[in-house]
């Protein structure tokens, strides 16, 4: 069999990426690895143009801007898009998008649908994820394959899509992207001097602050905890930052003086967040994997997460879980992560051990038989 010509939406990976991003970036490193996959990246953006450096030299941008893109594919079938389909897949075998959405093609396909909150509650999500979620409704009745990282959402997918056929839908874990730092650990990192917290103990939290993330409650739930913690907060913009930073502007001094919003941090920074943290939080009301708690057990530092979601299946026995919209039942259980000592100790000696099981091996071996399965149909 000649070697599996795979066109791989690289999307996420343009600019400040996300967890979606290094999840592409892992995934795309994995199949060039193999001697068995070519791969084609492409990309829907045509931001894309001023990070060229950072992408693979053979990405090819959509000639068209997003939005018209985000129209036209919730349709079946668009003459419009049959030039750019032939420029873009005539020579492919397989299309796989990572970002939820991929084009009306007659080409094999795969999407990855990490979770689907945007879809159970387009009231919190940005219009362009209500476009996503009729593309991904056209493609799966087209009969594409779908791909969760999590069992979790395999089976919220199979709920909202029941039509779908069992061979048509798969989990598959990711993998840890295991945190480097040489100026961390030759102890050259000198943190900000912002950052007013790094000689106290503190809860570490690290994703955009979308509304699904729950931060609000997290902040109920911190202002319960004992006053020599800290809470810091890490990553980009999302739609509900205005509201939790109004929050925190309503709380008393000494509460609000001890939350840090750091924003986007880059790899040494996050290094040295995840190493030094006392616990790590993660209250969301939905996710689809969570990377970030493998991160953290990296280190062996213990996590607090929401019993919703995913989160229950990744973390294991190495978490304390409670449920979202309880700041009570939540200061609970960050407490007992943060006194607990068996428990700290238990996470510190098997939980790098068991983070390190996750590996983007299985998952690029996992994706390549997939395609396979795909092209015997």
């Amino acid at each position: 069999m000649h070697n599996i010509k795979v066109a791989l939406d690289i999307t996420p990976m343009v600019g400040k990426k996300s967890g979606i991003g290094y999840t592409t970036e892992a995934i795309l490193n994995e199949l060039q690895e193999s001697d068995e996959v070519e791969v084609f990246p492409y990309v829907l953006s045509f931001k894309a143009r001023a990070h060229l450096k950072d992408l693979p030299k053979n990405t090819k941008i959509f000639p068209l801007p997003a939005k018209i893109l985000l129209k036209q594919w919730q349709m079946k079938k668009l003459s419009l898009l049959n030039p750019i389909e032939n420029y873009f897949f005539k020579k492919v075998d397989v299309i796989h998008s990572t970002n939820f959405i991929a084009p009306p093609s007659n080409k094999p396909t795969v999407i990855n649908l990490w979770d689907c909150y945007f879809i159970k509650y387009p009231q919190h999500s940005k219009s362009a994820l209500k476009d996503y979620a009729k593309i991904v409704s056209q493609r799966v009745k087209d009969g594409a394959y779908v791909v969760t990282g999590s069992k979790h959402s395999k089976q919220e997918v199979k709920l909202i899509f029941p039509k779908i056929k069992d061979k048509n839908l798969h989990s598959i874990h990711l993998g840890l992207n295991p945190l480097r730092s040489e100026t961390v650990e030759s102890g050259d990192f000198l943190a900000p001097k912002s950052w007013k917290f790094k000689d106290n103990k503190y809860l570490f939290f690290i994703g955009s602050t979308e509304h699904r993330k729950n931060l609000r409650t997290l902040i109920d739930a911190f202002k319960l905890l004992p006053k020599s913690l800290h809470l810091v907060i890490a990553g980009g913009i999302g739609n509900d930052e205005d509201e939790m930073l109004k929050k925190i502007d309503m709380l008393d001094s000494d509460v609000r003086s001890r939350i840090h919003r750091l924003g986007y941090v880059d790899e040494d920074q996050r290094y040295w967040l995840f190493k030094n943290a006392a616990t790590f939080c993660l209250p969301s009301f939905d996710e689809g994997f969570g990377i970030p708690v493998l991160e953290s057990l990296q280190f062996g530092v213990p996590c607090a997460l929401s019993e919703f979601g995913c989160l229950p299946e990744i973390g294991g026995e190495f978490a304390r879980y409670y449920s979202p919209d309880n700041p009570d039942q939540m200061a609970e259980k960050i407490n007992d992560c943060l006194q607990n000592e068996s428990f700290r100790e238990k996470v510190k000696t098997k939980g790098p051990q068991y983070a390190k099981s996750f590996t983007w091996e299985k998952t690029g071996r996992q994706y390549i038989e997939l395609y396979k399965e795909l092209l015997k149909q």
